[in-house]
């Protein structure tokens, strides 16, 4: 079957479709021929003749010729052969290319152009609304278009267009000016032609310049433009000597750096980001702080006391506290510059050791615990895990104490409340707590009218806790419903339910409880019989539902909203069997009338005019919503914003199996991480960086960023058990004896990333032996045609690895990874049948990776490249230059063809990325590395690498610069901080530290000379100095108890002097202690002295000193004598400028006596006489007594009275007769 004249296509006569069998034949594949439709190039182009191409046959063609007065070449559209779409138009040749040469300018010439006989021009007179003129270069062309006909028969007329004529527009100042540097107020609005000067804006300096604006600018956005080569440089000058602060200072450069005392990096600035200054100011530098103790430090056992104020870039010592020890003090260091006042010294604590002789033997021991010769055990009643402990405690005491042991409590009675109360039965249980003991059991059973089996209740025979808990399984307790069934309810096999036949409706419930209240005999309820419908349970908040109260069956009633909520109401219908169940209704919707904002706006939110948004660095979309609590109180919340963190770089799509990313898990912006190798997998890491920016406000999340390591496979697990006919000779696999062919091997690849040997290509010799002997024995006798099952067979019925069909039609082809002829081959069977099968393809083979021999390439792009593909060579960093492409054969087979590449030319020229500044160097962008300021020299900072990759930089040419050193000073009084790290020549100022006041003096810093026997030798800096006169002034404000009195400070009336200080004092600094202010000391409020003691220890009291409880400084009172004392009144005196309280009276020396009265009878042998001027008592010679008369007053203690005692006259004796003559003689009577 071929197609008709007057169709074309392909003709196919089919019974078939997709295995679905037809009724009859079927022809198709052939169509209809129809002309094109008519050429419609543009609808609204009137250039072009179109009137021969109507309707064109198919392989007919026309001549599409330029509608006058256009010109230009005819072109050839043809109507194609095949054609059978009805509406496919013509094709053109080539382009239909139309131009008009010329038109009469028979319109209004437009504003702005001016014709002349020399032609067109912009016209530069000013007019109304242009008051420069216009300017550019004007170009008039004629166009043929349906805007302009009039009364044309094609509808196209020509039409005049002049461009390029602009009005003059005024410049604007240099946007790159913009800004607190620069002064541009004068060139605004400037006209054409005109000029102006570009300034700088204080406190910034420089000249002006003079700018012009374009004469024939039509820009709108035209800035003016300086003239000539110049430019306006601005600069920031230096701050007047009175405005700068301390802590700064400049060099001899003119270059400001921070001061001694000070750190920090110093700057000088003009312009703050958000505001614009009148006046240069510097900032930058702090003044230096000294360290603090660490906030964590256990004082108890760690004596700081010598770190106390350590200063920056000193260290101390850190002993430990008594008793605790060690071997050596432990140092502590203040962070050099240190600017924080909060900032804590380092130090890496070690643990004092707390040696305590009775620390295992806590005396006396404690109730609970025993000492065995095993050490402490808890005590019988009690339970726990003892030990010793030495402290420290609250308050750094170190007595060793025993703790762990604890006394066995009895478990608390079994207390049950709510449904629990009515549903178990713990009688059987102690009542008591005392009563039940650890260990104790007792049963817990289900309480009438529940029902369940019981459980048993323990007591931890380990409890602790007085009244502690029970250990035990709650009984599964269920109420079995009323013995009777009632009416309406209906109990079978499947359980309880509502009686549909009686029209009860509801769902059943049973109860043996309610609301804590425990039943005798179970209830069932839920099951109501035919009534008024009972009204939904909805929010009372939100609902109302008070019209479907009671309403009958039949009837229908109104849900709606409550106050504050609004919306439509709906209608509920009550069914013929009211009750709970019998209403149809549908739940109204109901909204809030207003919304309001939160009386207080949580964190991360702002409320304005337009509603709630995310607080900065906050994201998410705010949303207000308004619900009300259980008293229908409106609460607002607000949700939606979260605050913004760092989201973690996402991972490329790699192979699990061959790459380990576990080291970048979490990697935030800024961070590094290493990319491994997996085993069995071997390469070496590369470094993978999270770039920064990738924050989540952005809403974009960045990928890793780095380099794949090449990971290669170097050892393959042998196949486990080696298949038959394979030996491994070294690193391959041959045939073994008895089996032929060639051994071939890969590594495949399994889903749980492990890897097997493949073996193949060896086949037992027997085998192949035997095919050819069947062969070649074959039977062709009968009357059998030659087999020829080789020479025709079948089409593949599907694909083979390697091979595809393109639409399923055409011949076999290699796939994509293959290369070659692909062939069908019929291989003949012994049944005289063939297999087609499909050869020629074989798979594109990757070429050998690229191994680097040294440290400056980076190949990890080259580790597995296919035929035709082609991979980048890089500089390994530190190393730079440019990168080359290595290319593998394009269709290789060969998996041994290695790539072919160029090396590129890598230089190491910088130090490696992460690269540590030692101390000394800094690294400027442009100048390269420099020594910092301190050192001195030329900066050297050179990188190598070693025969292992290893980076090694070595740097040097800087050292530090020699300061002076400073003299111990009173800091209290001179302030040396602009002295400190003072460089050799330079000078600095000492001050007056405040409330001290004088005039500073200048310090220099004189630089050492040589000296030595070489001349060699460079001696120290000297600091020479004079210390300023610091006076300390009079306090600022006038001090209560101090008086000035030609020139000198003393107590006021009412003050005295302090005993310690003697009087008036001024100071400015205390012992250790430094003042903001001055202060005056040594005077105090005069107070009347102690009063005199009523009681000084005897029996009798001597003295009367009623008078003398308050005795005022200078004033004085009277003390008598009590009985039965006696002696004249004296007086005590209160010293004048007595200050202090507690001092006594100035009391007088014993001023009375023990007095007595004679009594009536002398006793014999006493006399009052009067001998030699004086009163006294005497022995009566006359009545022949002798001796010493001594005559005084006893007090009896008891009663405080008198007696007048006499004593030491005898009277005389005469002599015995056994005395001699001479004896006698000196014996007067």
């Amino acid at each position: 079957w071929i197609c008709d004249e007057g169709y074309t296509g392909t003709s196919e006569l089919r019974c078939s479709h997709e295995r679905v069998c037809q009724e009859m034949p079927l022809l198709l594949g052939c169509f209809k021929l129809v002309p094109c439709a008519p050429l419609n190039l543009t609808q609204m182009r009137c250039d072009a003749n179109l009137t021969h191409c109507d309707k064109l046959e198919p392989g007919q063609i026309c001549q599409v010729a330029c509608q006058e007065p256009y010109v230009g070449e005819v072109v050839v559209a043809r109507c194609p052969q095949d054609n059978i779409d009805p509406l496919r138009q013509p094709i053109l040749d080539q382009e239909l290319v139309c131009s008009l040469e010329e038109c009469e300018d028979k319109y209004v010439i437009p504003i702005g152009y001016v014709k002349s006989s020399a032609g067109w021009y912009c016209d530069e007179e000013p007019g109304d609304g242009f008051p420069w003129g216009w300017a550019g270069v004007p170009a008039v062309y004629c166009d043929l278009g349906l805007e302009y006909a009039v009364d044309g028969s094609s509808g196209c007329d020509l039409g005049i267009h002049p461009t390029g004529c602009l009005p003059k527009q005024p410049c604007v100042p240099p946007a790159s000016l913009e800004g607190c540097k620069f002064d541009t107020s004068e060139c605004a609005d400037i006209p054409p032609g005109g000029q102006c000067i570009l300034r700088c804006r204080t406190p910034f300096v420089g000249p002006g310049v003079l700018a012009e604006c374009p004469g024939d600018t039509t820009n709108a956005s035209q800035e003016v433009l300086v003239s000539g080569d110049s430019t306006l440089d601005c600069e920031c000058p230096d701050p007047p000597d009175a405005d700068v602060p301390p802590g700064y200072m400049r060099t001899v450069e003119g270059v400001w750096m921070c001061g001694p005392g000070y750190a920090g990096v110093a700057i000088k600035r003009c312009e703050r980001p958000d505001t614009c200054l009148s006046a240069p100011e510097l900032l930058g530098c702090d003044p230096l702080m000294p360290c603090v103790a660490p906030a964590d430090v256990d004082y108890c056992m760690y004596d700081l006391s010598d770190c106390e104020g350590v200063m920056p870039g000193h260290s101390c010592e850190i002993n430990c506290v008594s008793p605790y020890q060690i071997a050596e003090p432990q140092n502590a260091s203040c962070q050099v510059n240190n600017t924080d006042p909060r900032k804590a010294f380092d130090w890496e604590p070690i643990e004092c050791e707390l040696t305590w002789e009775d620390c295992t033997d806590p005396l006396p021991i404690k109730v609970g615990y025993q000492k065995t010769i095993d050490g402490f055990r808890c005590a019988e009643g009690w339970t726990g895990d003892p030990e010793v402990h030495c402290g420290a405690w609250e308050g750094c005491d170190t007595v060793p104490l025993v703790t762990g042991c604890f006394p066995i409590q009895p478990c608390g009675a079994l207390s049950f409340t709510g449904v629990e109360k009515c549903m178990y039965d713990a009688s059987a249980c102690p009542a008591q707590p005392e009563i039940f003991q650890p260990g104790q059991q007792c049963q817990l059973s289900c309480k009438a009218p529940y029902v369940g089996s019981p459980v048993m209740v323990t007591c931890p025979a380990n409890n602790i806790v007085w009244g502690g808990a029970s250990s035990f399984v709650e009984p599964e307790c269920e109420c079995p419903g009323p013995p009777i069934v009632p009416v309406g309810y209906i109990k079978n096999f499947s359980g309880w339910f509502c009686d549909d036949s009686l029209n009860y409706t509801g769902k059943v419930e049973l109860i043996c409880s309610q609301d804590g209240f425990c039943m005798e005999e179970p209830e069932a309820t839920g099951c109501e019989p035919p009534g008024p419908c009972i009204p939904p349970v909805l929010d009372p908040c939100m609902y109302d539902v008070s019209n479907c109260d009671g309403v009958e069956p039949g009837q229908q009633c109104n849900l709606g909203c409550q106050m504050p909520y609004f919306g439509s109401s709906t209608v509920a219908f009550c069914g013929e069997n009211g009750g709970s169940d019998g209403l149809t209704w549908e739940q109204p919707y109901c909204l809030l009338d207003y919304c309001p904002d939160p009386p207080v706006v949580p964190p991360g939110y702002v409320i304005n005019s337009t509603g709630p948004f995310c607080a900065e660095r906050w994201k998410g979309s705010p949303k207000k919503t308004c619900r009300h609590n259980r008293t229908c109180d409106i609460i607002v919340t607000l949700s939606g914003c979260s605050p913004v963190f760092p989201d973690p770089c996402t991972f490329p799509a790699l192979d699990p199996c061959r790459y380990d990313l576990s080291d970048c898990t979490g990697a935030v912006p800024g961070e590094y991480c290493e990319v491994r190798c997996l085993e069995p997998y071997v390469g070496h890491p590369t470094t993978a960086v999270c770039p920064p920016g990738n924050r989540s406000e952005d809403f974009i999340v960045e990928d890793l960023m780095f380099t794949r390591p090449y990971c290669d496979l170097e050892v393959c697990p042998d196949p486990d058990p080696v298949p038959d006919g394979y030996v491994r000779i070294g690193e391959g696999w041959e045939c073994t004896e008895g089996y032929v062919g060639r051994a071939v091997s890969y590594c495949r690849s399994l889903p749980d990333c492990e890897h097997v040997l493949v073996l193949g290509g060896c086949t037992p010799y027997a085998d192949v032996i035997k095919s050819r002997h069947d062969l070649g024995n074959a039977s062709v006798e009968g009357p059998f045609e030659a087999c020829r099952a080789s020479e025709t067979c079948d089409d593949v019925s599907s694909g083979q690895d390697g091979y595809q069909q393109f639409y399923g039609k055409f011949p076999w082809r290699c796939a994509p990874g293959y290369t070659g002829t692909a062939s069908k081959v019929c291989v003949e069977q012994r049944t005289c049948s063939s297999t087609p099968t499909l050869s020629g393809c074989v798979p594109i083979e990757r070429c050998v990776p690229i191994v680097s021999d040294d440290c400056d390439l980076d190949v990890s792009d080259c580790s597995s490249v296919l035929g035709g593909e082609t991979c980048v060579v890089r500089c390994k960093d530190p190393y730079t230059g440019a990168s080359t492409i290595a290319t593998c054969p394009e269709n290789n087979i060969n998996s041994s063809e290695v790539l072919t590449w160029t090396r590129p030319s890598c230089e190491l020229t910088n130090c490696p990325l992460g690269f540590s500044v030692p101390d000394g160097f800094v690294k400027d962008s442009i100048a390269g590395w420099l020594c910092a300021p301190g050192f001195q020299g030329k900066a050297s900072v050179n990188c190598t690498i070693t025969d292992a990759c290893e980076t090694k930089c070595v740097s040097g040419g800087c050292n530090p610069i020699e300061v002076c050193a400073l003299p111990a000073v009173d800091a209290c009084m001179l302030n040396m901080s602009h002295c400190q790290e003072l460089l050799p020549g330079r000078s600095c100022a000492v001050r007056c530290v405040p409330p001290y006041v004088g005039a500073a003096k200048v310090a220099n810093c004189v630089p050492g000379f040589l000296t030595g026997e070489f001349m060699n030798v460079t001696s120290p800096a000297t600091f020479e100095w004079t210390a300023p006169d610091c006076e300390c002034v009079d306090p600022y404000i006038p001090v209560e108890g101090y008086e000035k009195v030609d020139g000198q400070w003393q107590c006021a009336p009412g003050y005295g002097p302090d005993p310690i200080w003697g009087g008036a004092v001024l100071r400015c600094q205390r012992p250790m202690e430094c003042l903001d202010e001055p202060e005056l000391i040594g005077c105090l409020p005069l107070v009347p002295c102690a009063p005199a003691p009523v009681s000084t220890g005897r029996a009798c009291e001597p003295l009367n000193v009623t008078d003398c409880t308050e005795v005022h400084p200078g004033a004085s009172c009277e003390i008598r004598c009590r009985h039965p004392y006696v002696g004249a009144p004296s007086t005590a005196t209160c010293y004048a400028l007595n200050t202090d309280p507690n001092r006594p009276l100035e009391m007088p020396a014993e001023p009375c006596q023990l007095g007595c009265e004679d009594p009536e009878d002398i006793p014999e042998g006493y006399v009052w006489t009067n001998s030699s001027g004086n009163w006294s008592w005497e022995c009566d010679e006359e009545a022949r007594f002798v001796g010493i008369a001594d005559v005084f007053c006893k007090l009896n203690t008891s009663s405080c009275n008198t007696t007048k005692e006499f004593e030491g006259c005898r009277p005389r004796v005469r002599p015995s007769s056994g005395f001699d003559g001479h004896k006698l003689r000196d014996v007067s009577y």
